[in-house]
């Protein structure tokens, strides 16, 4: 088989989707999932983004952000906040609900990884991670993506 029919990239994202959904699953009876838990875990470390960045860093479309930042916040995990520096500007802060699933939910993120690289040997997870991140410096020198 010759490189170019292996599409690592088409793996990745079968990694990516799948993963995700398992996630998805458990933290399903928390009422979350894994794409909100990661805008709480933004705002945690990032106090005051606004949607667009939120939307940038998350790899999303700015409308599907702002329906996931409208149910963040009707659900109380975000508050949202006029711009101080004026405009039409919106900063986003998490709450103490929203901390409060982050730390709640963290864990069981954890949880599934584990479960997943179960019975891996080290030096293949070793392997996979060094490999990994030399593909994506790689595609980063190609200026055509921007690690979040």
């Amino acid at each position: 088989m010759d490189r170019t029919s292996r599409s690592p990239l088409a793996r990745f994202k079968r990694l990516h989707l799948t993963s995700r959904a398992a996630v998805d699953r458990c933290l399903a009876p928390d009422g979350l999932s894994a794409a909100q838990l990661g805008v709480l875990r933004l705002l945690e470390d990032d106090p005051g983004l606004t949607g667009a960045e939120l939307a940038r860093r998350s790899s999303v479309t700015a409308p599907s952000m702002n329906e996931m930042l409208t149910m963040l916040h009707r659900d109380g995990y975000i508050s949202r906040e006029p711009d101080p520096r004026g405009g039409r500007g919106i900063q986003l802060y998490i709450s103490d609900t929203g901390r409060s699933a982050l730390a709640n939910g963290a864990p069981v993120v954890a949880g599934v990884f584990l479960e997943l690289l179960e019975g891996i040997d080290e030096a293949r997870l070793a392997d996979f991670f060094e490999l990994v991140d030399l593909i994506s410096e790689r595609a980063e020198a190609y200026g055509r993506v921007v690690a979040p």
